[in-house]
């Protein structure tokens, strides 16, 4: 399983939302709880500290420390300590990533160290169909996805059109 690369072509694709649009950054817990139930998967800082603060905990949350606008420490202040920390680059879904949200029950807070962007799409993939990934939309609101095969299958599709990362290997030399 390699390391994949999206385009901006396909990213902007997803830039779109795919599910229900929650507008606003302030959004009243009855409108959460009307939409989230278990199982729950939270990818960002902002939409996780959003549920957090309105007493939803999802089962897993995946989150970078940072946000569009630098960093973003509201969940470690919160006394979060993260199960596990992972790495992917931007605009990439690493292999690690990958193993990660296919084993079975993963659970927890999980640090990214790069960008989480894109894990919105591993998370539904591999979600059991009627559980929720929500994720926030830049200057919006939070987006929640309900989990069903038909999504699985499009987001299955639409990683496919990534491009495998060729591992780089640096050759030194110490001649002149």
């Amino acid at each position: 399983m390699p390391d994949l690369y999206i385009d901006e072509h396909h990213r902007e694709e997803l830039a779109e939302p795919k599910g229900v649009l929650l507008k606003g950054r302030e959004i009243p817990p009855i409108i959460l709880e009307k939409y989230l139930s278990p199982p729950l998967i939270a990818v960002g800082d902002m939409v996780a500290e959003t549920l957090l603060a309105s007493n939803i905990k999802p089962g897993l949350v995946v989150f970078d420390a940072s946000t569009r606008r630098g960093s973003y420490d509201a969940l470690i202040l919160r006394g979060v300590k993260p199960d596990a920390v992972l790495a992917n680059k931007r605009s990439s879904i690493s292999q690690e990533v990958q193993e990660f949200f296919y084993e079975d029950n993963v659970s927890g807070f999980i640090l990214i160290e790069g960008e989480e962007d894109l894990l919105v799409v591993p998370a539904a993939i591999s979600s059991k169909p009627g559980s929720y990934v929500v994720y926030g939309q830049p200057g919006e609101g939070i987006v929640v996805l309900r989990v069903d095969e038909r999504l699985q299958s499009f987001l299955e599709l639409y990683i496919a059109s990534f491009k495998p990362i060729a591992s780089r290997t640096r050759i030194h030399s110490n001649s002149k």
